[in-house]
């Protein structure tokens, strides 16, 4: 776990949308918290190109593990 963490994640699910492929370039990959609760938490991740173009869509849902 990081500073501030109680307990590592661990993921239970994870559903990935692979929308198109870039072979080089810069990619980034934007989280944004769906549900942030006590034990369970939901993440969604876009990943896009140096252009804007969304390459992936993931949704992925963890427990913390005590």
């Amino acid at each position: 776990p990081s500073e501030g963490m109680e307990s590592f994640p661990v993921a239970v699910t994870l559903n990935a949308h692979l929308l198109s492929n870039r072979t080089e370039g810069v990619l980034t990959a934007t989280s944004v918290w769906v549900k942030k609760g006590r034990r369970i938490s939901t993440v969604r991740t876009e990943v896009t190109d140096a252009g804007g173009k969304v390459l992936m869509e993931l949704t992925s849902t963890h427990v913390s593990a005590r």
